[in-house]
Formats: structure tokens, sequence, C-alpha cells
């Protein structure tokens, strides 16, 4: 009977959710094919509701144990009716959620990141997870794409982003042709030194690197088989028997480079990683003279605000002299006027003084005078009479 395909499995499941990129179906069919009736244990990293557990336990009959992880409490809340799956709550980046998800599941073959994405979290977990992998084992990244955004932590490679990191692991894969072995240096130091996380390159042996559209697919080296170069044939009429580039050392079984290849190379890798770390210190400084250049220009920008403002003021208060100026100009104008008609009014005054002072003279002149004295009795006569008839 033929079994199904993942893409038939996941297009016909009804029970819990889940959601995946067409581009996947293709990589996880080929790279999974092989393990698929094996009793492997399977790790997955971010499940969300739960469904893609569903569907990896129906892909994988055999399966011993399929394992989700997942920060979000609300998913100890899933039931599953396949005994072989179980839940860890907790960040799978983080040692003690490590150390749960060890003891429930033991050595895994298959781990598959599909968490929060963010560089830090892409790395770290890597760091705990890969070594535990089992010989042979595979580890898959998936939503790779957000390697490339600032909002998870990527960026370019100059950001160490998660791409950055998988480029760099793809060395390791041919370390054997350009790692001096006595050359103590440390290829993953800048993604070391970023995230706090311990990255000998021993832990990390790697046979094989996929990737595609947002996912890459780690094969972990199998170091019970030796890579050597083989040769077949007796006849080399063209080109001589090669032996100076890569001979097989029949005392201890390895493949090795003549010492001066190998100190090249390991000199150029030691180069590369220098000026790696140089340019992520300029990276660094350009950063931080960015943001200062952002807070210089805000302080610019309120200074600017803060003259707009007292100009402002200024030209108001300007405004209010001319006007207090027009006003005063109007109050001296009054005041020079009421000044005149003050002036004509004490002139007047004078005037008057001046005729009453004269009248005053006369009057007394006349009262001095003869003719006053003569009509003296007259003037009293007068007086009577009035009052007797007054009208």
């Amino acid at each position: 009977m033929k079994k199904k395909s993942l893409r038939e499995l996941f297009d016909q499941h009804h029970g819990f959710g889940s959601d995946k990129w067409l581009s996947y179906f293709e990589i996880y069919q080929k790279q999974f094919e092989s393990l698929r009736e094996k009793e492997i244990n399977l790790l997955e990293i971010g499940i969300q509701n739960g469904g893609s557990l569903e569907i990896w336990a129906q892909f994988f009959p055999k399966a011993h144990r399929i394992l989700g992880c997942d920060i979000d409490a609300a998913c100890a809340k899933l039931q599953f009716a396949d005994q072989r799956i179980d839940v860890v709550i907790g960040d799978a980046s983080d040692l003690k959620t490590s150390q749960k998800i060890t003891e429930k599941l033991g050595e895994p073959d298959i781990i598959i990141d599909d968490g929060s994405h963010r560089v830090e979290d892409v790395i770290r977990s890597f760091v705990l997870y890969f070594p535990k992998l089992s010989p042979g084992g595979l580890y898959v990244i998936e939503d790779l794409h957000s390697s490339y955004w600032p909002d998870f932590g990527g960026g370019s490679d100059l950001q160490l982003s998660s791409m950055g990191f998988l480029k760099l692991l793809t060395d390791l894969l041919s370390k054997d042709f350009w790692k001096e072995p006595s050359e103590d240096f440390d290829y993953l130091k800048p993604y070391a030194d970023r995230y706090g996380v311990y990255l000998p390159e021993s832990q990390f042996e790697i046979a094989e690197m996929s990737f595609a559209n947002s996912i890459c697919v780690i094969r972990k080296a199998d170091r019970s088989v030796l890579n050597e170069r083989l040769v077949s044939g007796k006849i080399f009429e063209v080109v001589g028997r090669i032996e100076t580039i890569a001979s097989q050392d029949k005392s201890d079984g390895k493949l090795v480079v003549s010492h001066e290849q190998l100190k090249q190379a390991t000199d150029i890798q030691k180069e590369f990683i220098e000026i790696s770390s140089k340019a992520l210190e300029l990276k660094s400084e350009n950063v931080k003279i960015r943001q200062e250049i952002v807070e210089i220009a805000a302080e610019v920008g309120q200074l600017q605000s803060e003259n707009t403002q007292l100009n402002s003021e200024n030209t108001e208060l300007s405004s209010q002299m001319v006007y207090r100026a027009t006003e005063l100009e109007a109050v001296h104008q009054e005041l020079a006027e009421q000044q005149a008609a003050l002036d004509a009014r004490e002139a007047d005054i004078q005037a008057k003084e001046l005729q009453i002072e004269q009248l005053s003279t006369r009057v007394s002149q006349l009262l001095s005078s003869t003719s006053w004295a003569i009509t003296k009795p007259l003037r009293i006569l007068s007086s009577m009479l009035k009052s007797i008839w007054p009208n």
C-alpha cells in the first residue's frame, strides 16, 4: 500500500490547526523519508494549536515520542489522542526548559525550530539542542525570512543575523581543509560574544546543510564515518595518482591536508573573523553615532521650536510696544493740547485779574470823589424807597 505524502496528510487533516509554507513540504518529504519507518524522537519548538504534532505522528507511524514545546501556557490545555505526543511549556532557549525536554525526550533524531523566529532565540536554541541531536539527526529551522527583518533582530550579516550564522556554519562543513588544529581561534566568536552563548566548534559537527526558501535543514555528522580520499583504477596516463592534496593517514585513519595549505587557509579565515569583529565594532559605533545624531537633531528641533516661540513672543511684544508708543504719542499730544488750553486759561485769568485791578482802582477813585459824597443822601433814599416799594 502506497504511503501518503506529508502534503496529503496535511490536506486531509481534521484535528488541531496547523499552517506551513507550501515550499516546506517538498523539503520535508525529501529529508524525512529515510526516517519515516524508524523509531525516532521528534522535538518541535513552537506548536501554536498543536496540529503539526498530530500530522508528524501520522507521518512517522513508528515514532517513539513526539514532543512539542511552546512558551504559551494555553498549549498545556491541548489533549492528544495519540499517547506518543506530549507538550512542555516554557521558553525553549532557557536552560531549565531544555532540561525538562531532555528528561521527557532523551536524544532527539529530528528537531524543528518553529518558535519565535527571533535571531537570538534561533541561535540560542541551536546551541542548546544541536549537540543533543543523534548522529545523522536533522535540525530544521523554519521561517528564516525573519532573519532579514529588524523587528526580529535581523538584517544583514553585519547585524549577526540567523542567516549570517548559518552561512558561517557552512564553512565548518569543510573545516578539515582549512582549519589548522593547532591554531586556537573561535570561528563563531562574533556570535558567541553577541548572544552570550558557548559556541565550541567541536560540538557542531555538521555533515550536510540544505537551504530552501525560508528554511534550512542541518544534518549532524556521524564522526564514526571518516572522510577519505578514495582512488580507483590503476592507469593514470594524463594526471598521475594524486596524493599531495589529501591522502589517507595510515596511522590514525584521518584525512590530512598539507600543513602549508592548512596554514594559509587558517590565516585567511582568522583574518576574516578579525575583520568581521572590527566591522561589527565599527557598525556598533556607527549605530551609536547615528543615535547621537538623532538625539542631537531632536535637541536642535526642540531649540528651534523654542526659538520660534521666542520669536513669536518677541514679535508680539514688538507689536505691543508699537501700539503702546502710538498710545503714548497720543497721550503726549493730548497733554500738549491740555497744556495749551491751560496756558490760554491762565492768560485769560491774568487778563481778568488786570481788569479787576483796574476796576478796583476806578471804584476807589470814585468812592473818594466829591460827587460820590454829594449823591450819598440820594442813594440812601433810593434804598429806602426800594424796601417800601420793591416793584
